[in-house]
């Protein structure tokens, strides 16, 4: 939260996944998973409000948690600045590309669907882009290519697909960028900014199973925009790094 407060003036969008929403006053829960410490911030999209009054709240919740005794939902959160603003939004929504909407099974986290959230912008000089936000299904492999992960990237390509104009992608998708699924968003004309920038990491010192499961998840791609500058700053704010990108249409 202090690096979100932070960088906040001098972001125009923020992209967060793995946010968690509850109309209940709860901030705080302590569960376990198949007997894993799952420690939430169950208010956490009401706090980036709190944190980001000079910007716009988007959420994509793909699922209830049934984990807990009370409403908790997850999902996609997009931030877009208001105050000086650089665009206005011009429609906002989410796609489900890897099982249905609230259909987690029991404690199954590989079960947990998934959704990509878009929103697509009028910039000035009346110049459109989509920014898709997308945190990519975890699986007990790892993050290496299977079906299940295949047929999502998939579907997240047909849904890429299927706008036009300018493009971001951004997220964690769980998975290497050199991957047969990574490289089927190169198939549909975007730029794997990771790959191409031979990004070493994009994990931070608190994830501790990068011996085991690797060192990327997080991904930036793009199409029919210039990159400007794109980094991957050694910033501990969570387990993973932050991917900051600089862009004109």
């Amino acid at each position: 939260m202090a690096y979100i407060c932070q960088v906040a003036g001098h972001v125009d969008v923020f992209c967060l996944q793995e946010v968690l929403d509850t109309p209940t006053d709860k901030t705080w829960n302590d569960e376990r998973i198949n007997g894993r410490f799952y420690g939430q911030r169950t208010d956490l999209l009401r706090q980036l409000k709190l944190a980001l009054p000079d910007y716009q709240p988007l959420f994509a919740w793909y699922s209830r948690l049934s984990t807990v005794d009370f409403p908790l939902y997850i999902g996609n959160a997009t931030f877009v600045r208001t105050g000086n603003a650089v665009a206005d939004i011009l429609e906002s929504g989410d796609k489900m590309v890897y099982g249905s909407r609230d259909s987690m099974v029991g404690e199954d986290i590989e079960s947990l669907p998934r959704s990509v959230q878009y929103t697509v912008l009028k910039l000035k000089g009346n110049k459109e882009l989509t920014v898709f936000n997308f945190h990519g299904a975890w699986q007990r492999v790892g993050k290496k290519d299977t079906q299940k992960r295949l047929s999502q990237f998939r579907a997240l390509q047909a849904v890429v697909e299927s706008f036009h104009g300018p493009k971001v992608l951004g997220g964690d998708f769980n998975t290497f960028p050199t991957s047969k699924s990574s490289r089927l968003l190169e198939e549909a004309g975007m730029a794997n900014l990771v790959r191409e920038n031979g990004i070493v990491s994009t994990k931070s010192p608190l994830y501790e199973r990068a011996a085991q499961n690797g060192s990327h998840a997080d991904n930036i791609f793009v199409s029919g925009i210039q990159v400007v500058e794109f980094e991957v700053p050694e910033v501990v704010a969570s387990d993973h790094l932050p991917l900051v990108l600089r862009l004109s249409v």
